[in-house]
């Protein structure tokens, strides 16, 4: 958002990583003096919570509000949530972790401190998946 300009958009909510976390979320979010029209769960959990919620006070999602979660969770694939989510390879993720620990307790070199990598988007019917048939 920074690098479109829309860096004074960002508002950032603390909270936990389950669907009462996205409950409580949403109602700051409502709270609020700006509604943005896009939020990003910290995972599919939170997302569901920000999906109920929502809809729950009459903001039509993905019509008023786009929702996208994060991992790719058994709950980002159920028929009424169907949310777009951000997927990342969490066997590739473990297999790396461990093997870097292993070569560390076993004293040899790890090459990169840091490995990243790339997500992929799973765009389902959700908000952003409508987002992007509808031209927004």
């Amino acid at each position: 958002m920074r690098r479109r300009g829309l860096g004074d958009g960002i508002r950032v909510i603390r909270g936990g990583d389950s669907v009462d976390a996205g409950v409580a979320a949403a109602r700051l979010v409502l709270e609020g003096e700006r509604r943005p029209t896009a939020v990003i769960g910290y995972n599919d959990d939170v997302a569901a919570g920000l999906v109920e919620s929502f809809g729950s006070a009459g903001i039509g999602v993905p019509g008023d509000m786009s929702i996208v979660g994060w991992d790719d969770s058994p709950v980002a694939r159920l028929p009424h949530l169907n949310l777009t989510t951000v997927h990342q390879d969490p066997v590739e993720m473990s297999r790396l972790a461990v093997e870097r620990s292993v070569s560390r307790l076993r004293g040899e070199m790890v090459g990169e401190r840091e490995i990243v990598l790339s997500p992929g988007l799973v765009a389902r019917t959700s908000p952003l998946a409508w987002c992007l048939t509808a031209g927004a």
